[in-house]
C-alpha cells in the first residue's frame, strides 16, 4: 500500500524508486512487483477505455439531442414564417377595413358632438 502510494506521488522519482527497490527486494519480490505494476496499468488501461467510451457514448447522446433541436427550431421557423405571412395580411385587411370606417367613425363623431349641443340647447330652452 505505501509503494502504490508512492506512485501516486506528484514527487514521485522513479530512478530513485528503481534503485532503492533493487537492493531491498529478492528478484522474486521484484517479479511480484513488475506484476503488480503490469496488472495495475492493465486495470487502468481498461478504466480508461471504459472512461472513452461512455464519453463518447454521451458525445453521440449530446449530438443526437441537438439534432432533435435543430430540426425542432427549422419546424419552428416554418411555423413562424407563416404566422407572419398571416399578420401580414391581417394588417392588410385591417387597413382596409380601418380607411373604409374612418370616415363613418368621424361622421358618427360630428353627430354625438351635434347631439350633445343639441341637448344642452333643449336644457337652456327650458330654462325659466
Amino acid at each position: 500500500m505505501k509503494r502504490e502510494r508512492q506512485l501516486d506521488s506528484d514527487t514521485f522519482n522513479a530512478e530513485l524508486y528503481l534503485k532503492k527497490l533493487s537492493k531491498e527486494s529478492t528478484l522474486g519480490d521484484l517479479l511480484q512487483e513488475n506484476n503488480r505494476i503490469f496488472k495495475e496499468c492493465k486495470e487502468l488501461d481498461g478504466d480508461l477505455q471504459t472512461l472513452v467510451y461512455e464519453n463518447y457514448s454521451k458525445f453521440i447522446d449530446a449530438s443526437d439531442s441537438i439534432s432533435g433541436v435543430k430540426n425542432s427550431m427549422n419546424a419552428l421557423d416554418d411555423d413562424l414564417a407563416s404566422l407572419k405571412a398571416s399578420m401580414v395580411g391581417v394588417n392588410k385587411s385591417f387597413e382596409v377595413v380601418d380607411s373604409r370606417l374612418k370616415l363613418k367613425w368621424q361622421e358618427i363623431r360630428r353627430l354625438d358632438t351635434m347631439e350633445k349641443d343639441l341637448n344642452k340647447l333643449k336644457y337652456l330652452s327650458e330654462l325659466p
